[in-house]
C-alpha cells in the first residue's frame, strides 16, 4: 500500500515538472488581437480530387463543391479568448472554431446518386504571441484537424486543415488550405 503512495506521489512530481509556463497562461490574460470572425474567402485542396463525382478533378475546392456565393457566409472562422477563473485564480483558452463544409454521400438502394454538404465544426486550441505574430496549435478537439494557422496580414489568416470527404476513389482525408477575412 504504501508503495502504491510512493509511486502516485512520484507520478505527480514527475507531471508538475513537465508542465511549463508556456502550456498554461495564469494571471496574464493573451493578446485577443485576433479574437473575433473571419469569412470564409477560399480553399484550395493540397491534390486533384473528384468531390463532385462529375469525372473532372480539381484542385479548387468550391468548384468541386458547386457551393453557391450566397451559402458561403454560413462557413466562417471564430477566434476566441476564453476566461477561466478558479478562486482568485485566472486561466485563459484560446480556440479556434472553423465552420466547414461536411461532405454528405446521398444514395438510394445501393447507387450514389451525389455529394452534398452540410456544415461542421472543427475545434483547436491554440496561443497567438503578440510579439512575433505567429499562431501555435496546441492541440485539436473533435473531428477533423486544424494543423496550422498564419496572420498574413491584419485582416487575412490563412488555415491549414485536414477532413474527411466522399471523392470518386470514397473516403479520404483531404489536406486544404483556407484563406479567412476578418469580418467588419
Amino acid at each position: 500500500m504504501l508503495k502504491t503512495y510512493r509511486i502516485y506521489f512520484l507520478a505527480f512530481i514527475a507531471g508538475l515538472s513537465a508542465c511549463t509556463a508556456d502550456e498554461v497562461t495564469i494571471n496574464q490574460p493573451p493578446s485577443t488581437e485576433l479574437d473575433g470572425k473571419y469569412n470564409w474567402q477560399s480553399t484550395v485542396i493540397s491534390k486533384p480530387v473528384d468531390l463532385d463525382l462529375d469525372g473532372n478533378s480539381s484542385t479548387n475546392f468550391i468548384a468541386e463543391t458547386h457551393l453557391r456565393e450566397d451559402t458561403m457566409h454560413v462557413y466562417f472562422l471564430w477566434l476566441e479568448t476564453i476566461e477561466h477563473s478558479i478562486e482568485d485564480r485566472k486561466f485563459y483558452d484560446q480556440r479556434i472554431f472553423l465552420w466547414s463544409p461536411l461532405s454528405n454521400l446521398v444514395s438510394i438502394e445501393g447507387k450514389d446518386l451525389f455529394t452534398a454538404y452540410g456544415l461542421t465544426n472543427l475545434l483547436a486550441k491554440y496561443k497567438f504571441s503578440q510579439q512575433t505574430k505567429t499562431i501555435d496549435i496546441i492541440g485539436n478537439l473533435g473531428s477533423g484537424y486544424v494543423d496550422s494557422v498564419r496572420l498574413i496580414n491584419n485582416t487575412i489568416l490563412e488555415v491549414k486543415y485536414r477532413q474527411y470527404f466522399y471523392t470518386s476513389n470514397g473516403w479520404e482525408e483531404l489536406s486544404l488550405t483556407s484563406a479567412y477575412m476578418r469580418a467588419e
